[in-house]
């Protein structure tokens, strides 16, 4: 098993915006394929992960190291090699961010993002130590974001 780590290196790239391939889809979008990410707002640490084939509608997401530091989810070699990660150092990993009726966000722990940083193929996992993640993780949300 490897464990994908959540420092520094594994946030996501720097040139925003940028087209990501998730050859299963994500759960419920498992048709769709290909997504663009770019910034939420400037200066913030919210992304979209918007739909390439259908411009507004995607997903807010954060990578975890802005909200759990100490997130580390074990993804399985399967996985790991399914992305051709040879180190924890060739991915980065993002988390779906739910935004509640009230404007509460939560983060899902239990079904992560994990992107090849050099090749933008990604996958959702479900991680080996899912037990010990949460799937509705309070975090702190920007105003701008929950409007």
């Amino acid at each position: 098993m490897k464990t994908v780590r959540t420092e520094a290196p594994q946030s996501p790239p720097n040139k925003l915006p940028c087209t990501l391939k998730f050859t299963a889809g994500l759960l419920g979008f498992e048709q769709e394929r290909e997504f663009v990410l770019h910034p939420a707002m400037p200066n913030s640490p919210y992304l979209w992960l918007e739909l390439a084939g259908q411009p507004g509608h995607g997903f807010l997401v954060i990578s975890p190291s802005c909200c759990v530091p100490a997130y580390a989810p074990d993804i399985g070699k399967p996985d790991a090699e399914t992305l051709s990660l040879t180190s924890a150092d060739d991915a980065f990993v993002l988390n779906i961010v739910t935004i509640g009726s009230r404007g509460e966000a939560t983060l899902n722990l239990r079904a992560p993002l994990v992107v090849n940083r050099h090749t933008f193929v990604g996958k959702q996992c479900v991680p080996a130590n899912v037990s010990t993640f949460s799937l509705h993780h309070p975090i702190q949300t920007l105003p701008a974001v929950a409007a």
